[in-house]
């Protein structure tokens, strides 16, 4: 072989060496970027949860209305506007969330997680009159298949929309 031939070789092997070093990188690199993206999406999602958390923390007169056997808030109530404020808080959270929950990256671990959120979005509507009757009253604001999700995870009725 000559030293021209053997050089040539020398090189389309480091090609192929330093190729496959560079897709192993990428790899590596697409992984990280991934894991980063999952933890400052859980990040964010939490932030906005302790969020809606802490309303009941500052507010914790309105827990009732929102808990287990919420109860029914009439208009005349005292706590009324803050209690239907609360209401839209949450129904804008959880429609943020589901309307972006298409673009999550789904994974056997986050299985899990998103029976949990379903369960509590769906646990939330079963228990809250104010959140089904506020979102009966505002849900032309939302798409209908946010509304059919609703429905499908919790006993909230969406009533048909008054022409």
């Amino acid at each position: 072989m000559e030293h021209k031939e053997k050089l040539s070789l020398f090189f389309e092997v480091f090609s192929a060496v330093l190729v496959t070093t560079s897709i192993v990188f990428l790899i590596r690199q697409t992984d990280a970027q991934i894991d980063a993206l999952k933890s400052s999406t859980f990040s964010d999602i939490a932030g906005q949860q302790l969020e809606l958390n802490r309303n009941f923390l500052a507010q914790p007169e309105l827990r009732k209305y929102f808990a287990p056997k919420g109860q029914p808030i009439a208009s005349n109530d005292p706590n009324y506007n803050a209690a239907i404020a609360l209401a839209d808080y949450h129904i804008d959270f959880f429609s943020l969330f589901w309307g972006q929950s298409t673009y999550f990256i789904q994974s056997s671990d986050t299985q899990d997680a998103d029976v949990a959120w379903n369960n509590y979005v769906g646990d939330m509507f079963r228990q809250s009159p104010v959140l089904c009757e506020r979102l009966n009253q505002i849900q032309s604001w939302y798409e209908r298949a946010f509304l059919d999700w609703i429905e499908s995870l919790s006993t909230c009725q969406i009533q048909p929309r008054k022409s």
